[in-house]
């Protein structure tokens, strides 16, 4: 059974259309990446599944469908780490403890465990004690994620999670999703990175024309198809098992 389930949903801005007919399924421990070009509907999509928008369609969470859950019970079964999160000042221990207790609980050993465990795991254990509203940009799409993965949601939703982070910090990142994946949660991001998509993802969604063009595992990514979708001529590498996609253009 799908965790989560999309049909037939259509979204529009001021009667723009953005999204139309979507459908698609995200499965249990899994890394789903929603991929396109700037404007294909990528951040609308996580935002659509995080409750924030209103939409026309159905999306079913395990055969239930959302419109019939309470905004505060599906809340508890999805995270959500926008692409510019926002912070009032605490500490980073105390930022990433609210996503794992409801407002005014008192927070229990078993509660900093995780939190610590997962500050460890994101590589933030300078920043512990520092107050999150002085950290740069990058490190607060860290302790963003820190705050998703602390708590006991099923599916955690990023909306290009990566963009503001430097090698090193993408590399732990996409390791986190992986191994939170590996962990039981299902994961869905955007990425505007191919490559890392294909680093971190197992399933991939490719939007195009208001729509799904492709779905699937990494087979349903070919150069013919990502060169219709971004506009670019690219060829597909593999080397060690691996697969990445070059731009023609940039080879000698």
């Amino acid at each position: 059974m799908a965790l989560l389930e999309v049909k037939n949903l259509s979204f529009s801005y001021s009667k723009k259309s953005v999204l139309e007919n979507v459908s698609f399924t995200i499965e249990p421990s899994s890394v789903t990446v929603i991929l396109g070009a700037n404007g294909a509907g990528k951040s609308t999509l996580i935002k659509i599944l995080a409750g924030i928008y209103k939409y026309q369609g159905d999306i079913f969470y395990q055969d239930v469908n959302v419109k019939e859950i309470k905004k505060k019970t599906y809340a508890s079964y999805v995270s959500y780490v926008p692409q510019s999160p926002s912070f009032v000042s605490s500490t980073v221990v105390d930022a990433i403890l609210l996503g794992r207790l409801p407002l005014f609980t008192a927070p229990s050993k078993k509660d900093y465990q995780r939190v610590y465990e997962v500050i460890e795991e994101l590589g933030l254990e300078d920043f512990a004690m520092k107050d999150v509203t002085k950290l740069s940009g990058g490190e607060q799409q860290k302790v963003a994620l820190a705050r998703a993965f602390v708590g006991e949601s099923t599916i955690t939703l990023l909306d290009e999670p990566t963009a503001n982070l430097d090698l090193k910090n993408c590399f732990e990142t996409i390791k986190t999703l992986k191994k939170s994946a590996a962990n039981g949660k299902s994961i869905v991001l955007s990425m505007h990175d191919v490559n890392d998509a294909l680093d971190v993802g197992d399933r991939f969604i490719v939007l195009k024309d208001n729509g799904v063009l492709a779905e699937g595992d990494v087979s349903v990514l070919t150069a013919e198809l990502l060169s219709e979708v971004y506009g670019l001529d690219f060829h597909k590498v593999e080397h060690d098992g691996k697969i990445h996609f070059h731009f023609k253009e940039d080879q000698k």
